[in-house]
């Protein structure tokens, strides 16, 4: 798996971890709360698309 598919999958994780917690759980999360996943997941995507891939060395 690339490792920018594999970024833009995990920056998921917190949205996904709330929405689990309010399906299952029950959860209700504060406007507060859900601006801080959509900050933590917009970094991480934006980390996963700006990175570049390593430059091979010469042989």
């Amino acid at each position: 798996m690339p490792a920018r598919l594999y970024g833009t999958l995990t920056c998921l994780e917190p949205a996904l971890g709330a929405l689990a917690g309010f399906l299952f759980l029950h959860e209700i999360l504060s406007p507060l709360q859900c601006a801080g996943i959509a900050a933590v997941v917009v970094a991480a995507f934006g980390a996963a698309l700006t990175t570049k891939p390593p430059v091979p060395s010469p042989e």
